[in-house]
């Protein structure tokens, strides 16, 4: 099955995985669709100095592989006071 959905980032952390159970190991693709922030992505903390992964307003999409239901993903945008969409992508695997 693939799911989609289109989430915006400000200053709070929002979670970008999907909140019920994925039944199996899967696949996220993450695209900032903004047109000039970028999108930070990492644990429920994430912050401006403490990210895991920068997703690029103008750059490729991250994918991340062999995900587990048990795994958060949490973003906020670069810029405390503008919004960043980004499109999610999950791809589970049967």
């Amino acid at each position: 099955m693939i799911r989609t959905k289109l989430v915006t980032l400000n200053n709070t952390p929002v979670e970008i995985t999907f909140t019920d159970e994925v039944d199996s190991h899967y696949t996220i693709v993450i695209t900032n669709t903004s047109a000039n922030k970028h999108a930070l992505i990492g644990n429920g903390s994430v912050s401006t100095t403490n990210y895991g992964l920068r997703v690029e307003h103008d750059g490729p999409p991250i994918t991340l592989e062999n995900m587990s239901f048990k795994n958060r993903l949490f973003g906020i945008s670069e810029d405390p006071n503008t919004a960043t969409q980004v499109a999610v992508m999950v791809i589970e695997r049967n």
